[in-house]
């Protein structure tokens, strides 16, 4: 039963979040995964953004409304968080690390000189990111 939308994001009462990607395609995660954390550049972040960023049918918007969706979803599905931690992910530098990583890879998904360059200038841009 989804009790709530944010975009092409469901949350799922029985579930956790369902991405409504295409027809026949959703992108699901369990409750019991929203508090995955991973390190970048000596920050803790909310891994599934920033894995997202990965994924070439993500845009801005679709980022922005999953954050949201991440938000609403964690605080739903408290009871189901596996550790007892209280170490949490950075809200605000998942969002700025995040939507930097997707302008980067819009960039990438257009055509360049050579591979190369495209490759250089991909590093180049990651090293100009910038950390809040």
């Amino acid at each position: 039963m989804v009790i709530q939308e944010f975009g092409i994001w469901q949350i799922d009462k029985e579930y956790g979040i369902i991405g409504k990607v295409k027809e026949g395609y959703d992108y699901n995660i369990m409750s019991v995964r929203l508090w995955e954390t991973r390190e970048y550049h000596e920050y803790l972040l909310w891994d599934w953004p920033i894995h997202l960023t990965e994924k070439k049918w993500v845009t801005k918007k679709v980022f922005d409304d999953f954050v949201l969706a991440l938000i609403f979803a964690q605080d739903y599905f408290k009871s189901d968080r596996r550790d007892n931690s209280t170490i949490n992910g950075s809200n605000f530098q998942t969002i700025n690390i995040g939507r930097q990583l997707i302008d980067i890879g819009n960039k990438q998904s257009k055509p360049s000189s050579s591979v190369n360059d495209e490759v250089l200038e991909y590093f180049e841009d990651l090293s100009n990111m910038n950390f809040l």
